[in-house]
């Protein structure tokens, strides 16, 4: 059986700004630029995949104008055993300043090149950002993102996966993490900075000129930066270093994860600095009622049961 492949386009009001929605069960979705006033939107269906019949791709356009093209999967499925969707491509050319949301399960979805607002969502699919102006929020479960470029503010809450950005101009970042790695490239605007983690460190590669107060509050936290001028201390529980003279605030509120900061690879030769002075040894104390089971507290952050915050306290 060969592929189902439909193209359509719509022209974007004038006046009106260029809006796209899309949602897929199971394939790919891709965004990119092309031709002012129009959205184009090009869908294949991949019938050896799953069940073509039950398998429906809704696209349309409102009054306002904004685009929407979404998968859905008819009832009755789970009677059948074994059935599934079958797998759907996305491609949409749209304007280049457009605003998207984009929602994927099992799904992989990129946007590249565009100025607006974006929301991307994804459940167990890699997420490519690239080229990006304005600001982003992303939800992900069991799926990484990827990407760099990008220019403006930075939301993020993810779950089993990792965030990856380079060369990028975040204003601010604030963002909740489970179980997954930061990575992020950028100078330091006014932010805020602030990274909520259970067990994922976060890497920072800033300029060398860069002035900043990093903090980590958690269990078993700490701070590293390969600056020279760095002094440590600890204030109420928290690592502190005061990088360059200290600055903009950065924050890590982690049960076990590390926050490191430095230049680009190549841009100074100064080796990373211990987190903090060794600590005189302290006399013993009175044993203490023992605490929440590590792993339950976790298991109950990562169903949703508890906040980040909340952990924290337990665990504390």
């Amino acid at each position: 059986m060969s592929e189902d492949t439909i193209q359509q386009t719509f022209n974007v009001p004038a006046g009106t700004p260029a809006r796209l929605e899309v949602s897929n069960i199971s394939g790919s979705v891709e965004v990119l630029p092309g031709d002012e006033g129009v959205i184009a939107v090009t869908t294949i269906k991949h019938p050896h995949t799953g069940d073509l019949e039950r398998t429906e791709v809704k696209v349309s356009q409102a009054e306002d104008g904004k685009v929407k093209a979404e998968v859905k999967y008819r009832e009755g499925w789970r009677i059948l055993g074994g059935s599934k969707p079958c797998q759907v491509s996305f491609t949409v050319r749209v304007p280049r300043q457009c605003s998207v949301q984009a929602n994927g399960v099992s799904c992989s979805v990129s946007v590249h090149d565009l100025e607006g607002n974006f929301e991307v969502s994804s459940v167990s699919g890699q997420v490519t950002l690239n080229e990006l102006s304005g600001p982003v929020k992303l939800n992900t479960v069991s799926g990484d993102v990827d990407g760099g470029y990008l220019r403006g503010n930075l939301q993020f809450n993810t779950v089993s996966g990792d965030v990856r950005l380079k060369e990028s101009t975040l204003e601010s970042v604030s963002g909740h993490s489970v179980s997954g790695d930061i990575a992020l490239q950028t100078p330091l605007a006014e932010g805020p900075y602030t990274v909520n983690s259970v067990s994922g460190d976060v890497r920072l590669v800033v300029p060398v000129d860069t002035r900043c107060t990093a903090q980590v509050t958690g269990i078993s936290g700490h701070v590293h930066t390969a600056f020279p001028q760095t002094t440590y201390r600890r204030s109420n529980g928290s690592h502190v270093a005061e990088v360059q003279g200290g600055g903009v605030p950065v924050k890590l509120h982690s049960v076990s994860g590390d926050l490191w900061m430095g230049p680009a690879e190549g841009e100074t030769p100064a080796p990373a600095q211990p987190a903090q002075p060794a600590q005189p040894a302290q006399p013993d104390q009175p044993a203490q009622p023992a605490g929440p089971n590590r792993k339950e507290v976790l298991d109950r952050i990562e169903r949703g049961e508890i906040s980040v915050e909340e952990g924290l306290k337990l665990l504390s």
